[in-house]
């Protein structure tokens, strides 16, 4: 039984070249790491940087209307 605390794990599938797979695994694996690590830590990190640059731009006209805010 999972805990209420335990977010559900999903797959996500992504397709490349078999050279950029092997290039990415193997400097993966020279760190001693695994590729899911890696990937999942990029995601974060680009998620954290995505939502830092949109905090900071103003809303635009469009945006604010589906939101509701007025100037």
């Amino acid at each position: 039984m999972s805990s209420k605390n335990e977010e559900k794990i999903v797959a996500i599938r992504v397709e490349m070249t078999q050279d950029l797979r092997n290039r990415f695994k193997s400097l993966v694996v020279r760190e001693g790491r695994n590729m899911k690590d890696v990937v999942v830590e990029f995601i974060e990190q680009y998620i954290e940087k995505k939502e830092k640059e949109q905090q900071r731009l103003p809303l635009s006209n469009t945006t604010k209307a589906k939101e509701g805010v007025s100037d």
